[in-house]
């Protein structure tokens, strides 16, 4: 098992769920599992006065993933580098979808982290801002400071041009 996990929105994993707010639970691209916000009709239904989640996880699914050994990878001996990105995009533009156009950008990044979600106050109406923290990294040598800029600029136009993304400073 290569440890691959993350969670895929989807509008009909269950009718008692809130059809824009429930996500699937995928393990190495097998479904094991769902999650989500209980539809508000079922949350009056069932009495509860504040907004409720619900989830499953297909234990046995999960464990019939465990079928190869993993292997020990060490880690670099080499510093990482993080450096913030915090852009404006339209409401609807998801996490997950961010997260993958970043990390496909450059092979020298290793890890993308969301920080920040915000709509509200100076933040233009239909959309939000999203902050991550991209962290460098190279397995045979220290990054030099131009280099990371280059990706990270990379980076920045490839947001603008994928999710037409607008820069905050």
């Amino acid at each position: 098992m290569n440890n691959y996990a993350s969670l895929e929105k989807r509008n009909d994993t269950a009718t008692y769920l809130h059809p824009d707010r429930q996500a699937v639970l995928v393990v190495n691209n097998h479904v094991i599992g769902m999650i989500g916000e209980i539809h508000p009709v079922n949350q009056k239904n069932l009495g509860l006065e504040i907004r409720a989640a619900a989830g499953t996880v297909n234990l046995n699914k999960l464990l019939e993933l465990f079928t190869q050994k993993s292997g020990y990878k060490p880690g670099s001996p080499y510093p990482a580098v993080t450096r913030d990105i915090a852009f404006t995009v339209l409401r609807n533009v998801e996490h997950t979808a961010v997260v993958a156009a970043i990390k496909k950008a450059d092979p020298l990044i290793i890890e993308v982290e969301l920080f920040d979600v915000f709509e509200g106050k100076n933040i233009p109406a239909g959309k939000k801002s999203m902050a991550y923290h991209v962290v460098y990294q190279a397995g045979d040598r220290t990054l030099e400071a131009g280099e990371v800029d280059k990706v990270h600029s990379k980076v920045e136009k490839l947001l603008e041009k994928e999710f037409k993304a607008s820069l905050r400073i």
